[in-house]
């Protein structure tokens, strides 16, 4: 294990490929990351997903009552932002 952090453990998985070909280092990389996850989903094991909260500004329909001033029908639908 490489680290604790707020939000996860980081893992280094080294392997060492006596090839020059680079398709097939890739190839042998994806089948040990696929092989990792199934033994994750053989032993129950699951990962948590990031969340992410995003919070956007709403606007709110004013509903104080202007009937008695001046500009009623321009104050009817004032919107706060």
């Amino acid at each position: 294990m490489l680290a604790f952090a707020q939000d996860r453990l980081t893992y280094e998985v080294v392997h060492i490929v006596n090839t020059a070909d680079y398709n097939k280092y890739m190839d042998i990389q994806q089948e040990i990351n696929i092989r990792i996850i199934e033994k994750l989903i053989e032993n129950g094991i699951e990962l948590a997903l990031p969340s992410l909260v995003v919070r956007a500004p709403v606007q709110i329909e004013e509903t104080t009552d202007y009937s008695n001033t001046a500009n009623a029908k321009d104050a009817d639908k004032r919107v706060i932002q």
